[in-house]
């Protein structure tokens, strides 16, 4: 029996410090989503605004360009964003799968390069050999971070080795509510709700809207995978705040259960040695 209890004690003590490993995990988590929540709620309304503006700039005549190049249906290429650490709960696992589903899609006729090493090892075990990795930096709004993406990506592109690329990310949404999603980048399209009236339609660019597009749109990617990049991390710690909330939560689940069964096995124990005790006198008398 004592040795029952000195087993459970063991059991408290380790739940018990695993939940104070929890609770300091999301508390870091927190506090790191509270100072990048608002950067994502001021970045993503203007670099959304500002690639449905390149839609309604675009034109089918810009198709000699080739950030705009029609989509062939040869290999696409495929960014897959995911984290570096785990511990936050489905996260990984939906992006991963998400991006899973595309590559069945197109038959495995996909080139993925990727950033986060939970990225690297899922793509590990289903057999794909990635054509390079893209460290995150600690600063996501690093400029040669994702210039060096955009450089990488146009090579691709120039060469024929691609002609179009997607971005599997995780789109953030509510601190208990993230959406994996892909976005399709290259080649650019027009936006679909815009619908330019041509009697009535005096827009005139300056300078000539080709040279614009060619001029914003290392500027667009840019932002847009900014804003991407800042999606995925917000939602990453906000999914490792909920799941170490979780875990905290079912620590002390554990550790009243425990408590109970060691008051019981304590309680039987004191039991069993009175009776000894009162057997014992009863025979002395």
């Amino acid at each position: 029996m004592s040795g029952d209890l000195r087993t459970i004690r063991r059991r408290i003590t380790t739940i018990r410090n695993i939940q104070k490993i929890a609770k300091a995990m999301k508390m870091v988590a927190s506090a790191k989503l509270y100072k990048v929540q608002p950067l994502l709620n001021q970045h993503r309304p203007y670099v959304d605004a500002l690639w449905r503006s390149m839609g309604r700039i675009y034109h089918p005549e810009d198709a000699e360009n080739v950030f705009y190049q029609k989509d062939e249906g040869r290999r696409p290429l495929m960014l897959v964003i995911a984290s570096d650490r785990g511990m936050c709960g489905s996260y990984n696992a939906k992006v991963t799968k998400l991006a899973e589903g595309f590559i069945r899609e197109h038959d495995g006729e996909v080139d993925i390069i990727y950033s986060g090493k939970k990225a690297r090892d899922r793509l590990k075990t289903l057999g794909i050999n990635p054509l390079k990795e893209f460290t995150l930096p600690s600063d996501l709004r690093d400029p040669d971070f994702v210039s060096e993406i955009r450089k990488f990506v146009l090579k691709r592109l120039e060469d024929g080795s691609n002609d179009s690329f997607h971005v599997a990310y995780t789109r953030y949404l509510t601190p208990m509510t993230q959406e994996p999603a892909i976005q399709k980048l290259f080649p650019m399209e027009g936006d679909p709700d815009f619908h330019p009236d041509p009697l009535n339609d005096y827009t005139y660019y300056e300078p000539e809207r080709k040279e614009m597009l060619e001029m914003l749109m290392p500027v667009v990617f840019d932002a847009m995978m900014e804003r991407m990049l800042m999606d995925s991390l917000t939602s990453e710690l906000a999914a490792r705040m909920t799941a170490m909330d979780g875990a905290s939560k079912n620590a002390q689940d554990l550790l009243e259960d425990l408590t109970v069964q060691y008051n019981k096995a304590r309680q039987a124990l004191i039991t069993r040695e009175l009776m000894e005790i009162i057997s014992g006198f009863e025979v002395i008398s």
